[in-house]
């Protein structure tokens, strides 16, 4: 699954991981999270499966930056985006990306958490794992 790959992928960066060790998580962070941390997100898909493979995949993951100062936020999503942005090669769970694009983003403050969060999206064209 690509999700997995990707997360193998973030947390195995030196310069990421030396900001957010392996906090990423799928969907939300968990309930008081140490922070920063990473949360991601299936925006959408679609595939050129037929019936004898899954064929080329593409998806747009949401990757959102939780921190507790702008700086912070802005450093982590300014290093994802070093590893990611024209990412290809093989995931430890077997797909193969051909084409990693990063296509939008946004930053915002939540008052009720103190919390800065920075989003990044990007599309990924890839080739599941048989």
């Amino acid at each position: 699954m690509l999700e997995v790959g990707l997360t193998t992928l973030l947390t195995s960066a030196p310069a990421l991981s030396a900001l957010i060790a392996a906090r990423i998580y799928p969907i939300e962070l968990p309930t008081n999270p140490t922070l920063p941390a990473i949360a991601y997100k299936l925006v959408g898909s679609q595939s050129e499966a037929s019936f004898s493979s899954p064929g080329y995949q593409r998806k747009r993951i949401e990757f959102a930056i939780h921190a507790g100062s702008y700086l912070q936020a802005i450093t982590v999503k300014e290093t994802l985006i070093s590893v990611l942005n024209r990412y290809t090669g093989l995931l430890s769970d077997g797909s193969f990306v051909s084409s990693s694009e990063q296509i939008t983003g946004t930053d915002l403050f939540i008052a009720d958490d103190l919390e800065y969060v920075c989003t990044i999206e990007f599309y990924f064209g890839y080739v599941a794992a048989a």
